[in-house]
């Protein structure tokens, strides 16, 4: 005789729902995620390691992949940010490789897109920078928004851009230590340490400029050496109070406080019609020997 151990109606019901619970998880764990990437861009992070293959791409993390397959948190990428990006290729005529085009480089934690011309992960390339606020011009003046051209400025402070309100091309290297300057009637180049003169100017201790009306050789706010079509003119002082000019016919010294010759051996002036010495207030000569020729008139 077999014996039956009754079960309700309720225990079925309960055991019913936990066999489809279970079909259910099995389901979602055998079920391949499928995700079409070349429909949409991915936003992902520039991390810092090298390329291993030495090609020069970037890993990357894209944070919706990830969420999809852990197995699927960094992948390697070309840079293409650039549209006439660097290639090199084989002129089929010479048969001689060559390469053209620009390159801007990455840095560790910048926003990206990733793009994907097939629908493989490994297929990917980077193709855009994003910003991570608001701020959409390099300088703090929006004043500036519609005149500002940033050509271009590196991570350790390199600039060359364009300002179209002052109407001049500028470019510094590395904190502007150096400049370069060009704009339609001259072209400047400072050198030293620079004093902030509001937005987009600069005061470098030396700048050499060249323009139409000659070379112009500035130290500071003064101007100390300049050429022009009238001769060459060094300058010391702010108002001109001491000064050489020299021209074509000419050579004329000028200061306002005192002027000193001193050589080791001898001082010679020599005229071919006369030299003339005045003083308003004395002439001294001083000598321990005084030697005067010539024909007394």
């Amino acid at each position: 005789m077999v014996n039956y151990n009754p079960i309700s109606i309720r225990d079925i019901d309960i055991k019913y729902d936990e066999y489809l619970r279970n079909i259910e998880y099995t389901k979602r764990k055998n079920k391949k995620i499928y995700v079409d990437l070349t429909t949409k861009k991915f936003i992902g992070y520039v991390t810092g390691e090298e390329d291993p293959t030495g090609k020069g791409r970037y890993l990357v993390y894209i944070p919706e992949l990830f969420r999809l397959d852990s197995k699927l948190q960094r992948q390697w990428y070309p840079n293409h940010i650039s549209k006439n990006r660097w290639v090199e290729f084989m002129d089929p005529k010479s048969m001689k490789t060559y390469n053209t085009g620009e390159y801007i480089p990455l840095s560790a934690g910048m926003r990206v897109f990733v793009e994907f011309e097939q629908n493989n992960i490994r297929a990917g390339r980077i193709t855009q920078v994003l910003s991570r606020h608001d701020k959409n011009i390099p300088l703090d003046n929006t004043l500036y928004r519609d005149f500002l051209h940033m050509i271009r400025k590196t991570k350790e402070n390199t600039w060359l851009y364009i300002d179209e309100k002052k109407k001049y091309l500028h470019w510094s290297f590395h904190n502007s230590r150096t400049g370069f300057t060009m704009d339609e009637n001259k072209v400047s180049i400072s050198v030293a340490k620079p004093i902030k003169e509001g937005l987009g100017g600069l005061i470098h201790d030396i700048t050499a400029e060249f323009s139409e009306n000659g070379y112009f050789c500035t130290y500071k706010n003064f101007r100390f050496m300049f050429m022009d079509d009238t001769g060459i003119v060094l300058n010391v002082g702010e108002k001109n109070k001491s000064f050489i000019k020299i021209s074509e016919d000419d050579i004329f010294i000028k200061s306002e406080g005192d002027i000193n010759f001193l050589s080791g051996k001898d001082i010679n002036l020599h005229a071919k019609r006369k030299v003339n010495l005045y003083g308003e207030q004395e002439i001294n000569i001083f000598s321990d020997i005084l030697k005067l020729t010539g024909i007394q008139q």
